[in-house]
């Protein structure tokens, strides 16, 4: 299934506001948290996607935290002179969205498979086997678990059942396939559909459907940050990525 649109580009436009993030300014001297300074972009699709009162605090232990402040002198002058020793980067906190073209876009079947015939893996299928399954994290709306052609071809935490508890003492309850970062947990779904279509690229089962996985062998770890209206946080992706590198995902979508 291909978009017409391209999901690149909306990689494109993520990264270019972490780039913008990266800007930054400290004052050695007085040893303050950097305070990161904002480009704004030409693109204007992405004005006004700062939250109004949030701020993304990279704490010195290396944890992320979201603050939330009445107004902007009580965030300079009162939370980041009493934290300023403990603050690593602190910076507004940003909304990222998906066009919705491109949501509807990957619901449609434009050309069954034109990946799999771009990348001529048909070739690669016949001389190459993978030694062991490797764990993609697909960082999106989530995933329809149910998928007949997915269903297999899930990541499982094995130190986790459904209980109710952490069992793994990771932070995160019943993480057994993923974790839904939107709703904070365990139970993933797929908001727009828009995981399901980028996970079945990667791993659609061979002998199940039409769609053809260009790694049938893979283990899906679907991470959700985006919700139904197709939005989600830099914090929300930031912790999803953190949570992929600590299960051991490979590979990040």
């Amino acid at each position: 299934m291909r978009p017409e649109g391209s999901y690149m580009d909306v990689i494109k436009k993520f990264w270019l506001v972490i780039l913008a993030l990266v800007i930054v300014q400290c004052n050695k001297k007085n040893e303050e948290p950097v305070v990161a300074q904002f480009v704004k972009s030409s693109n204007t699709s992405w004005e006004g996607q700062v939250i109004r009162g949030e701020y993304l605090v990279v704490w010195k232990d290396g944890h992320t935290s979201v603050e939330k402040f009445a107004s902007e002198k009580e965030y300079l002058e009162k939370f980041l002179e009493e934290n300023k020793d403990k603050i690593e980067v602190s910076e507004p906190h940003y909304r990222v969205m998906i066009e919705k073209s491109l949501q509807q876009q990957s619901l449609e079947k434009a050309y069954v498979n034109w990946g799999i015939d771009a990348i001529e893996a048909a070739a690669v299928w016949e001389s190459f086997t993978p030694a062991a399954e490797i764990v993609v994290a697909v960082i999106d709306s989530g995933l329809e678990i149910t998928h007949p052609e997915l269903v297999d071809a899930l990541a499982t935490n094995e130190n986790e059942i459904l209980n109710g508890i952490d069992d793994d003492e990771n932070g995160y309850v019943d993480d057994i396939h993923g974790y839904d970062f939107v709703s904070d947990t365990g139970e993933v779904t797929d908001y727009t559909g828009h995981g399901t279509h980028v996970a079945g690229v990667i791993a659609a089962q061979h002998a199940v459907g039409e769609i053809l996985g260009v790694a049938p062998k893979a283990k899906i770890l679907p991470l959700n940050f985006i919700n139904a209206s197709g939005g989600g946080s830099i914090n929300g992706a930031i912790n999803a990525i953190r949570y992929a590198a600590d299960f051991g995902a490979k590979v990040i979508n």
